[in-house]
Parts: structure tokens; C-alpha cells; sequence
């Protein structure tokens, strides 16, 4: 845990002060990646199962409610549909 968080701290301050292309950048990015990548076999079958899984529910999930497309006919102009889609005052 502690390893996540030095990796996590160690590339906000990358982005705020560092450059990701020196070579300082590049060993963080190293880091982070070591923190949350395994790099055994079990874990990629793991990632690869759970994107499997992710992917096809999605998958299943659009096909039982299609999204009106952008360009469709409808009756609430664009600023008060992104009103009440994000719950936006008057």
C-alpha cells in the first residue's frame, strides 16, 4: 500500500513541478507502473478477464437501451437537456 502511495504522490508532484520526458519522469513513471501492474501471468489473465467481463456487459447493457443519437429531433433544446441531465438551477 505504502508503495501505491509514494508511486501516486511521486507522479502528482511529476505533473504539477517535473517533466514526464526527463529522466527523473521516466523513473517515476517506472514506479507507477511497477505499483499497480503485475507483471505475472495470473495477474494479466485477471485484467484480462475482468475487460472481458466489463466489455460485454457494456455490450449488453447498450443493446437494451439505445441512446438517442445527437442529431435525432427533439422537443428540449440543448441547454435545458444538460440542465436536467446535470441537475443544473434554473
Amino acid at each position: 500500500m505504502i508503495t501505491m502511495l509514494n508511486a501516486l504522490r511521486g507522479d502528482a508532484w511529476l505533473h504539477a513541478y517535473g517533466d514526464p520526458m526527463s529522466p527523473e519522469g521516466r523513473v517515476i513513471k517506472a514506479q507507477v507502473r511497477d505499483a499497480f501492474f503485475g507483471d505475472t501471468d495470473d495477474c494479466k489473465g485477471m485484467v484480462a478477464g475482468q475487460s472481458l467481463l466489463a466489455t460485454r456487459q457494456a455490450l449488453k447493457g447498450r443493446k437494451a437501451r439505445p441512446v438517442p443519437h445527437p442529431g435525432s429531433a427533439s422537443r428540449i433544446s440543448g441547454s435545458e437537456n444538460l440542465r436536467k441531465t446535470v441537475r443544473m438551477p434554473e
